[in-house]
């Protein structure tokens, strides 16, 4: 099982699905719970939003004080918060992380040295 996870796509696969799970979970909670993070350092704001399967992501300037806070409505609440930012689906970043992953998990590792394959099959048949 060890040898498993030694080429360098296979580690990669993990965290790409590692990754579509965390977007899988935002798109879940996203129906139930509306949520609003918002923070940044110095003069920097960024707002995080995410509702109705959404969400969004705006960097501006800092408008106001609390540096950092995390906010979450319930599903009665249809646009807890605005700016200009645009609202990305989840699934377009899910599902394409999750096929992403698929293919590097299951995919079969390619050969260092196809040469020596070769000449062993070579060698074997003779």
């Amino acid at each position: 099982m060890g040898d498993y996870f030694k080429p360098w796509q296979r580690k990669i696969g993990v965290v790409t699905l590692v990754t579509a799970c965390v977007f899988m979970a935002g798109w879940a909670r996203s129906g139930l719970i509306h949520d609003v993070l918002r923070g940044g350092p110095g003069d920097i704001e960024c707002f995080i939003i995410s509702h109705a399967g959404l969400f969004s992501i705006w960097i501006g300037p800092d408008s106001s004080t609390p540096k950092f806070s995390w906010i979450t409505f319930g599903p009665n609440v249809t646009n807890p918060a605005t700016h200009p930012g645009t609202p990305i689906p989840y699934s377009t970043i899910a599902i394409p992380l999750t096929l992403l992953s698929v293919y590097l998990l299951l995919s079969q590792p390619k050969s260092r040295h196809p040469q020596n394959v070769v000449e062993s099959v070579t060698a074997a048949g003779t």
